[in-house]
């Protein structure tokens, strides 16, 4: 019996400076990937020419081009239908994978087939891949496992969601069946696939770091979590989506539960932006005096002690904290 292949697929915009990185790490994996499926969103900088030197080099890079710029999440859609392989992963461009990630998911995936995903934690670095600490994210497990739909329940209900775009390698067949990427999650489109996808069918987890993200504040997530009445916007649309369409995997329980969550997570997030705005201000007021300097100290100071009392209240409704690292 022959094993399971791989597809990679990279939406890539404007993001030549990082492709080589990207490709290279994929195509050195320990379990190599089937095809590398570049899809390029209309691109300005000098990607393609990139891309047509590395695909002189690997024959397994395959370029998709779109005639004009559709967004991220239309891109991985496409990638998605054009793909080859019985599973899917879809790498960022400015992302990188770490040794193993393929070998061990593809592994555990083999051994589950029942299974719909499988996921593993991240770190997450800087522009020049500089380690930040982990991307935050509970450790459900200290071993590898495969999870049933029940068990994923109690696991989210328990220590809230896991899954990372950047490790997740999905079983193509499934993500076809539930329509793909919802573009009007925009930036949760994903997880929100796994959430459905994991309820559904089940889902396998690694405990290990095997992929890194860069936070560039260009990214998609990035710019969701700064404008709060936009992530107000995707939860309120999320919520409706599990209370109709997806009603039979989302408990009424768990639901509440999610919004709680999402909402103080949204308190923190604006909260640290907020203290991001203070000291990009503090840097650049022209001629700064003593009582500029006070003033705005005063201001991040109090901006600490919200943070602070956020996240009490936080741990006195969830009687947990999401350590969140962001900043």
């Amino acid at each position: 019996m022959s094993r399971p292949s791989l597809s990679v697929v990279v939406p890539n915009y404007n993001h030549g400076r990082y492709l080589r990185d990207a490709l290279t790490a994929i195509g050195s994996q320990s379990f190599p990937p089937a095809e590398i499926l570049v899809i390029d969103d209309a691109s300005t900088d000098d990607s393609l020419s990139v891309l047509e030197e590395l695909r002189r080099g690997d024959p397994r890079i395959r370029v998709l081009r779109n005639e004009k710029n559709m967004g991220v999440i239309a891109t991985q859609n496409r990638g998605l239908e054009n793909a080859a392989g019985d599973y899917v992963m879809f790498a960022g461009a400015d992302d990188k994978v770490l040794p193993g990630l393929f070998e061990k998911s593809m592994d555990l995936l083999g051994r589950n087939p029942q299974a719909a995903l499988c996921s593993a934690r991240s770190l997450l670095v800087g522009e020049d891949l500089r380690p930040l600490g982990d991307v935050s994210g509970p450790a459900i497990a200290k071993f590898p496992c495969c999870m049933p739909p029940g068990e994923v329940l109690q696991k989210l209900k328990t220590h809230g969601i896991w899954f990372l775009g950047n490790t997740t390698i999905y079983r193509r067949s499934a993500l076809l069946d539930i329509g793909g990427f919802l573009p009007e999650l925009s930036s949760y489109c994903d997880t929100f696939a796994s959430l459905v996808l994991s309820l559904k069918y089940g889902a396998c987890f690694i405990p290990e770091r095997l992929a890194c993200w860069r936070r560039l504040p260009a990214g998609l997530s990035s710019q969701t979590g700064a404008a709060p009445t936009e992530s107000l916007r995707i939860m309120e649309q999320a919520g409706r989506l599990m209370r109709a369409r997806y009603r039979d995997l989302f408990p009424d329980d768990y639901i509440r539960y999610w919004e709680r969550d999402w909402f103080f997570n949204l308190l923190d997030d604006t909260l640290v932006y907020q203290r991001d705005a203070l000291v990009r201000l503090k840097g650049g007021v022209p001629s700064r005096t003593a009582r500029d300097r006070f003033n705005l100290n005063l201001l991040l100071a109090g901006n600490a002690a919200q943070r602070l009392l956020a996240r009490l209240f936080h741990f006195a409704r969830l009687k947990r904290f999401l350590i969140r690292l962001i900043s």
